[in-house]
């Protein structure tokens, strides 16, 4: 499947390019747990990543960071967020990929933002090539998802290279001026969740509740919607884990879930793998996810709640606000 540099960094995380919606839908996942997650927390990771030129893997073990964050919302709704990015200078081969996602949950209704880097290098030559580049091509998301219909917006925008997830408001004047956006409509069906981060959280939910009752558990796909496509996420096989150790840190009563996205229209998948708690504070939280895109490159995720991350955007009024205005303007709705 043809991916983009950033998916290439996200993809454990969020979801790949989009593609059209699948001909035959069929109803997934409409049985939905309670939620097994964090009504309000935030965590940070440490991003490892490694590149194999020729035979052997060269690497940092701290090529950037990301951060996850659960919000609750005034209306009883919930958001759900993730900062992830490269730097530069850390990374292998100097890659400096990043993005953000916010899912805004609303009853049955939802409001998604998102930014990723855009590369389509299929080689780790070609991904060098286009570091040599003076600037840099970023992907932008606004989609407003309701009960039964779902709209997105998407549109490129250009920013000099070196703007990096530490620059998160430069990127987003590139967005309040984009001169032109392209929508995109489906069908939302019942028991289809808004967006990645929030299939994701319906799964391991459902994952972590088993662990604690010490049920056998096999979980139904979630379907979920991305730009104009459909998608499903499965979680394939899990193993409970007495004890997992991350740095110099261990924690109890671990699951390590591998997963899959299915693109319902072309039958393409992607795997990677998270392995998340079960009690206590971090009962549903990732621990460490992994995955490997290409023969070439192995990205983790390592949980690191003392590594200098930046904040989520949208922990700032002003900051969040400006998000608003520009997903208004894509949409064609009045500036407030």
């Amino acid at each position: 499947m043809k991916r983009t540099l950033v998916a290439l960094t996200l993809a454990a995380v969020w979801a790949p390019p989009a593609a059209p919606q699948s001909p035959s839908p069929v109803p997934v996942g409409q049985d939905e747990p309670v939620s097994a997650l964090p009504r309000e927390g935030d965590h940070r990771y440490r991003l490892v990543g490694k590149v194999r030129p020729l035979l052997f893997w060269i690497g940092n073990n701290n090529v950037g960071g990301a951060r996850l964050t659960w919000q609750p919302l005034d209306d009883s709704g919930r958001a759900l967020d993730l900062l992830i990015g490269a730097d530069p200078e850390r990374a292998p081969r100097g890659v400096d990929a990043w993005g953000y996602i916010r899912e805004e949950m609303h009853g049955d209704r939802a409001g998604v933002f998102g930014i990723r880097s855009v590369n389509d290098a299929a080689s780790l030559s070609e991904a060098e090539l286009a570091l040599g580049r003076d600037d840099a091509a970023f992907g932008v998301l606004c989609a407003a998802v309701g009960a039964t219909q779902a709209r997105a917006w998407t549109t490129t925008v250009i920013v000099p290279r070196g703007v990096s997830y530490r620059h998160f408001d430069r990127l987003l004047d590139a967005v309040a001026s984009a001169p032109r956006w392209t929508s995109h409509e489906t069908t939302r069906l019942p028991g289809t969740a808004p967006g990645f981060l929030a299939a994701l959280d319906r799964l391991i939910s459902g994952s972590v509740q088993a662990a604690r009752a010490g049920a056998p558990h096999r979980a139904a796909p979630v379907r979920y919607l991305y730009k104009g496509g459909q998608y499903e996420l499965r979680l394939r096989s899990e193993k409970r884990i007495d004890a997992l150790t991350v740095g110099k840190k261990t924690y109890q009563r671990a699951v390590r879930g591998e997963f899959e996205i299915g693109t319902l229209a072309t039958g393409d998948t992607t795997r990677f793998t998270i392995t998340y708690g079960t009690i206590g504070d971090l009962a549903g939280v990732p621990l460490r996810a992994a995955y490997e895109p290409r023969w070439w490159l192995k990205l983790e995720l390592a949980l690191d709640d003392d590594l200098g991350v930046p904040a989520d955007p949208a922990a700032d009024p002003a900051m969040l606000a400006r998000i608003r205005r520009a997903c208004a303007a894509a949409m064609g709705e009045p500036l407030s």
